[in-house]
């Protein structure tokens, strides 16, 4: 079952929202961080990108390790690095 942080505070107005920060917890482990840094901005990460980037660099190093695979699968090669850098993208 996921877990939360219990949220104590009322919000009557955004300014009584501002500053919010909480991390959700999945079932699989993965976290959710969210905070509300002011009135049209707000942070987030999720440990599920992160995740996926991890298993896209092992699936690079263990499909592609050989050079000769990539000119064999330069197709399959260039989706895959396009996969691993727009998940670092979303990191930043």
């Amino acid at each position: 079952m996921a877990q939360h942080n219990a949220l104590t505070r009322t919000f009557k107005t955004l300014d009584d929202f501002l500053g919010t920060h909480f991390i959700y917890t999945y079932d699989n482990g993965w976290e959710y961080e969210w905070y509300a840094k002011n009135d049209h901005t707000v942070d987030y990460q999720i440990d599920l990108i992160a995740g996926q980037l991890e298993h896209l660099k092992k699936r690079k190093h263990l499909l592609f390790e050989d050079s000769s695979y990539i000119q064999a699968h330069f197709g399959h090669y260039l989706i895959l690095n396009r996969a691993i850098a727009r998940q670092e993208g979303q990191l930043k």
